[in-house]
């Protein structure tokens, strides 16, 4: 599981992909699911642009629900490891996490093509953060409790 591994992250990258990749310096970031992205003027809102076309090992769609799903669930109380700090700055993940609130208002998506993330103030850091985040199918893993996920066989089988 790239959430809980606290190996290398280098074989990841031959399995699972991010919205964002990072350049060799990990400082520029690149198109990687999200083809391009837009930021509002105040550097709140971040518009993502999913990459069309893409589909999951067994031919079904990427689409911005896998995204939303896989923040979602990353930053679910029960689910542990080294990333969710990467998404703290979202607004409303830090009560989530806490189990203090039962939605992430700064996560959306508008649409199959789109992830609209709203961050609680401007950060230089986001699309770096964002870098880190593997994004996994909600299709295949959507039903796992967020617990059993680092068990699941997904990642064994």
């Amino acid at each position: 599981n790239p959430w809980t591994s606290t190996g290398t992250a280098v074989w990841h990258t031959q399995l699972f992909e991010t919205l964002v990749a990072l350049d060799q310096t990990l400082t520029q970031p690149l198109p990687a699911l999200a083809e391009t992205w837009d930021v509002s003027d105040d550097a709140l809102t971040y518009t993502f642009h999913l990459r069309s076309g893409v589909t999951w090992h067994d031919g079904q769609p990427f689409t911005s629900a896998d995204v939303l799903w896989s923040y979602q669930t990353l930053l679910h109380p029960d689910v542990g490891g080294i990333l969710p700090p990467n998404l703290a700055s979202v607004k409303g993940a830090t009560a989530y996490k806490a189990g203090e609130a039962t939605e992430i208002p700064g996560l959306e998506a508008p649409d199959d093509q789109t992830l609209k993330i709203t961050i609680e103030v401007p950060s230089p850091l986001l699309l770096q953060q964002l870098g880190t985040v593997y994004i996994l199918p909600k299709h295949l893993l959507g039903e796992v409790a967020p617990a059993a996920l680092p068990d699941d066989p997904y990642f064994r089988d």
